[in-house]
């Protein structure tokens, strides 16, 4: 998005609010979405602009109504919010894009900062796995969300490398043998590292559920694994200890509401593996090579070179762990 951009939707929004928001700031520049946190004179909210070549409004309703779900159940999710002379989800046109926009409740959190070991614990590893087997417990009927697997966004992905490719649809094909049962396969949130929680008075807070789909949940434990691990060995690789605490605390906390079994331990490994294709294919989009610094390089050809050996990330750490699964 170019600052032109940029700065016509902080002029549209605060329009929006008759000029009552007393601050509005750009909070995230995604593939699909421009995020932005509104400050005005009585409360603080996240408005979200989809991109309508990216999301169909359907797809934000299916979205918005598994969250209300989730809040139904006590699970804590950013609700979305209704602002007065408007619907819930609608349309702003600009002379570059055309989008949706949502507004949703400001968690009135905090992100969860690593290098504080009184929020980066175990106490904590092991609420972000239960509450993710609480979200994996929800009845989901009549929530039409799509299938990742079956889906034309996943039928029309293509990257610029063809190695890239080869290894994606290697991956997908894997996945496409499993069995879909109950036990393994619903609707998950996709994305959920540590970016898409906050920790507040009440514990975690979800949010950016508009990447949700039906898929294995081994895929939300794979994405939480590889960014706790990843973040944690880099701001931490003092502690070879790490690696171990982590796993047995986030997973014995999904243990504790969620059965982990034989096959979500396969299925983990993959997505894992598919959690590395999708980061290099994004990283060699948004890593400009002469703006890298020196670990984003060494990342990027970390990736590259275990997707194409087809290295299992973090196998060993897995392989201490493995009895939990049963």
């Amino acid at each position: 998005m170019t600052q032109g951009e940029k700065e016509i939707l902080v002029n549209r929004l605060k329009n929006l609010f008759d000029n009552d928001a007393v601050e509005i700031v750009p909070a995230s520049d995604g593939y699909h979405n421009q995020v932005f946190i509104i400050t005005t004179s009585k409360e603080k909210l996240v408005a979200r602009l989809s991109l309508q070549t990216k999301r169909t409004k359907e797809e934000l309703k299916s979205e918005l109504k598994w969250i209300m779900t989730l809040c139904a159940v006590g699970i804590q999710v950013a609700k979305p919010k209704i602002v007065i002379g408007y619907d819930l989800i609608f349309e702003l046109d600009t002379e570059e894009n055309d989008y949706w926009v949502t507004f949703f409740e400001h968690t009135r959190g905090r992100p969860l900062d690593v290098m504080d070991h009184s929020e980066w614990n175990e106490e904590i590893f092991q609420e972000w796995g239960r509450q993710i087997a609480c979200m994996h417990n929800v009845k989901t009927t009549g929530i039409n969300r799509h299938v990742y697997l079956d889906s034309e966004e996943r039928k029309k992905t293509i990257f610029a490398e063809a190695w890239l490719n080869r290894k994606h649809e290697q991956l997908i094909n894997e996945m496409a043998t499993w069995s879909r049962t109950p036990e393994t396969f619903g609707l998950i949130h996709n994305d959920l590292h540590q970016g898409n929680f906050h920790l507040n008075e009440n514990g975690i807070i979800f949010f950016d559920l508009d990447d949700c789909t039906y898929h294995f949940y081994s895929q939300d434990l794979a994405v939480s694994i590889y960014h706790a691990l990843w973040t944690g060995k880099s701001f931490h690789p003092e502690s070879g200890s790490f690696p171990y605490e982590f796993l047995t605390s986030f997973l014995m906390g999904y243990a504790s509401k969620r059965r982990l079994n034989a096959d979500m331990y396969k299925q983990l490994q993959v997505c894992l593996q598919m959690r590395e294709v999708y980061l290099y294919s994004l990283f060699v989009l948004k890593w400009l090579p002469d703006d890298m610094m020196d670990w984003q390089a060494y990342k990027l050809e970390e990736l590259k070179g275990n997707c194409i050996a087809g290295i299992i990330p973090y196998k060993e750490e897995l392989e201490k762990v493995k009895y939990l699964f049963n």
